[in-house]
């Protein structure tokens, strides 16, 4: 049998507490922000890091961007815009834990979205939201992602763009066979692909 005790944990556990989320995710992000500032703002290089910062490094020098043994070219122009803009390779670490905590973010968007093809009655379910924070805090908080985002490497800032093409992709999804929009279905979608 089961007590009232019991029953009222239950019963608070289904119930959402808008607050309480809210203070959580404070909480986690504002961890995984004091984390990521603990960390020297100096940027680790490993033997295959000249290969994504010489084709920045050549176009800020004058002899245009030059691609290096077949690398992709969105970590080199991303490189780029932030030497560029800073002239300062302390600013890539720091823009690199920026991207670290908008993908903490975009984690949480995606989230909500596949929370709302859960019932209802379990959407706003705090337990539900629980889950959510928990693995949030996971990747937030995770040492390994952290440093990542302290290297020059594409592993720095590919965590947000592929959250951010499961977040489109769930939109997508949910324009296309829940909400029936076509227009969102097809801007998600073509992002999505991007």
């Amino acid at each position: 049998m089961i007590s009232d005790s019991s029953k009222q944990v239950a019963a608070f556990f289904c119930r959402p507490h808008r607050k309480i989320v809210l203070l959580l995710l404070a909480l986690v992000f504002s961890l995984g922000l004091w984390f990521r500032l603990s960390v020297p703002a100096v940027p680790l290089f490993n033997p295959d890091s000249w290969g994504y910062l010489h084709p920045a490094l050549s176009e800020m020098a004058g002899s245009g961007f030059q691609q290096t043994h077949g690398r992709g070219i969105a970590y080199p122009l991303f490189l780029l815009g932030v030497l560029s803009a800073t002239e300062d390779f302390q600013s890539i670490t720091v823009a690199q834990h920026a991207m670290g905590i908008f993908a903490g973010i975009v984690w949480w968007v995606a989230w909500m979205s596949w929370c709302s093809w859960l019932p209802s009655v379990r959407v706003g379910a705090f337990w539900v939201q629980c889950i959510g924070i928990v693995f949030l805090a996971s990747f937030l908080l995770n040492a390994s992602t952290i440093l990542h985002e302290s290297a020059i490497r594409p592993e720095a800032i590919f965590p947000a763009l592929a959250l951010g093409q499961i977040c489109l992709c769930l939109i997508y999804a949910r324009a296309r066979w829940g909400s029936h929009c076509p227009f969102v279905a097809c801007l998600s979608g073509a992002f999505s692909v991007l």
